[in-house]
């Protein structure tokens, strides 16, 4: 009796486990040079659901739009431009001891970089960088990404399974044989 107490018990532990489902997120890492904002790398990763609770009150501000121009997600973030001063050895004494404790120990760097995870959405178009005095810095096509840009036309990348808003009846695009052998060649390696 106890064997299957135990594969029920491992049963119901791996239903847990698999139930809590990774989401889709953009991987977008930023690079901050002298008050320039450059997008540095970006791509799509699965991870588990993140909490965008804890955002500064101000800093610079990040929106995702989509192809109708509606804002889907937005956050608030800060590059890491504080560094700590290292202590310089006069600082200390003979054993080690620090005898002089300063009142600033900071210094403000001019290039940092940061990796941000920005939820993803199928109709996704654009991110607009804004910086802490609400002008826009950068913008990002995230269109490649996309699978649904609601414009009522089934388009090459969209479906009825992706995108039923413009592929309402399983509709699909005429592909040529050589067309569907690329997309079955593609569709293996994403």
């Amino acid at each position: 009796m106890k064997p299957i107490k135990f594969i029920v018990f491992f049963i119901l532990c791996s239903a847990i486990v698999f139930a809590q489902q990774n989401k889709l997120y953009y991987s977008l890492t930023l690079e901050y040079t002298k008050g320039e904002i450059l997008k540095k790398d970006m791509f799509l990763i699965e991870a588990p659901e993140q909490d965008y609770k804890n955002q500064p009150s101000d800093g610079y501000n990040l929106i995702l739009k989509s192809f109708k121009e509606e804002e889907l997600f937005s956050m608030k973030f800060n590059f890491p431009l504080k560094k700590m001063n290292d202590a310089p050895i006069d600082w200390f004494d003979k054993e080690g001891q620090q005898i002089i404790v300063p009142t600033v120990t900071e210094k403000e760097l001019d290039r940092a970089s940061i990796a941000l995870s920005v939820p993803y959405f199928k109709n996704g178009k654009m991110i607009e960088i804004y910086d802490k005095i609400n002008k826009l810095k950068l913008i990002i096509d995230v269109s490649e990404f996309s699978t649904c840009n609601f414009n009522k036309i089934c388009d090459f990348k969209e479906s009825h399974e992706l995108c039923p808003e413009d592929c309402p009846f399983a509709e699909t695009i005429k592909l040529s044989w050589w067309q569907k052998i690329i997309t079955f060649i593609k569709n293996l390696f994403e």
